[in-house]
């Protein structure tokens, strides 16, 4: 058999919709669709290559898994990350894995409000006492699979961020020159997040709770994300001799 008709009978073993979605990570990790930019309609896809729209779904959907784009109602599909996600990660090492983070999920239906952090709340949170905070609360799933929760996550973003990223949940991707404290303790799920995550009102969770400072020291942006304790584990790997980054204290 020659290789163009090996070739052939290869890409008839392939369902189409594999091959369309193949092809679509192809472009994007190659550049030729940028983080940010938006992909062709489904409409547009099925023309193009002469599919289904229910084949160009299942394409698009494999993308989704993946991490590399979301679809948004009055958007259309964006692309998020230029190579497929890793599987999330409740514990960051590295401003790139916060990003890869909120690649890989996304707030199902959050709610928002406004605080002004008086004494008891600025005690609790940290938060400077007196100060104004917008607040996106909601369930986290992974993109694509709004099947599978992560965790319960709640964001407290100063005031002055435009109004859209909170209404849509969007949260902020960290810069690089930012710095980042982030805390690991142990908690319980309220009712709210304990019937989101599928679980009994009080069980154990697994809080993360990060702090992203300006490079002038100001608090800009808390996360707290609590998650199933049966369902998360922290495990680190200790090195002869080495001095340890963090150290854990009693509260």
């Amino acid at each position: 058999m020659s290789s163009r008709a090996s070739q052939a009978a290869k890409n008839t073993s392939v369902p189409k919709h594999q091959s369309l979605a193949e092809e679509l990570v192809a472009k994007i990790t190659g550049g030729e669709h940028s983080v940010g930019e938006r992909l062709p309609t489904e409409a547009e896809l099925c023309a193009e290559h002469g599919l289904a729209r229910g084949t160009v779904r299942q394409a698009l959907r494999q993308l989704e898994e993946l991490g590399m784009i979301a679809r948004r109602p009055a958007v259309g599909t964006i692309v998020i990350a230029p190579h497929p996600t890793e599987p999330y990660r409740p514990i960051v090492q590295t401003t790139d894995e916060i990003r890869a983070t909120f690649a890989a999920t996304r707030l199902v239906r959050p709610s928002t409000s406004e605080l002004l952090a008086d004494a008891r709340t600025a005690r609790i949170l940290g938060l400077p006492r007196g100060s104004r905070w917008s607040v996106v609360t909601g369930l986290r799933v992974q993109r694509g699979r709004p099947a599978h929760p992560v965790c319960w996550s709640d964001h407290y973003l100063r005031s002055e961020y435009p109004v859209e990223v909170i209404q849509q949940g969007e949260i902020p991707v960290v810069p690089d020159k930012f710095r980042v404290e982030q805390t690991i303790s142990a908690s319980t799920l309220s009712r709210e997040m304990a019937e989101a995550l599928e679980t009994a009102p009080g069980s154990p969770a697994l809080l993360v709770t990060r702090r992203v400072f300006e490079p002038g020291g100001s608090l800009i942006h808390l996360e707290t994300h609590s998650h199933r304790a049966d369902q998360f584990e922290v495990t680190t790997v200790v090195q002869p001799g080495k001095t340890p980054a963090g150290r854990a204290r009693k509260r």
